[in-house]
């Protein structure tokens, strides 16, 4: 395995960890920005129209967060939650600095 093998290789596993770190980091916001309304994961999800069960691994970075139901949630909450950037965003700029 050549350097530059070893570099993509690199870059893959950033690229997963920074994902799998920042969907976590969505999900624990999300759930915050939640739990000051007021509202409960339930009434959340039924404003979503998804389960409960979804919507609590959304919360908890077991699954993957994107535009449409980062837009969904805040819609359901009413308010505009501070949520990261999307991570392939964050990757992306992180490149840029080097």
């Amino acid at each position: 395995m050549g350097e530059r093998d070893g570099l993509r290789g690199s870059c893959l596993i950033a690229k997963r960890m920074v994902r799998e770190i920042d969907h976590a980091a969505t999900g624990r916001r999300a759930r915050q920005a939640r739990t000051a309304t007021g509202l409960s994961l339930r009434e959340v999800a039924r404003r979503m129209s998804v389960s409960a069960p979804y919507l609590s691994d959304l919360e908890r970075g077991r699954r993957a967060w994107n535009e449409n139901r980062a837009q969904r949630y805040v819609e359901a909450l009413g308010t505009q939650p501070d949520l990261p950037p999307d991570p392939a965003e964050q990757l992306r700029r992180s490149m840029e600095m080097r």
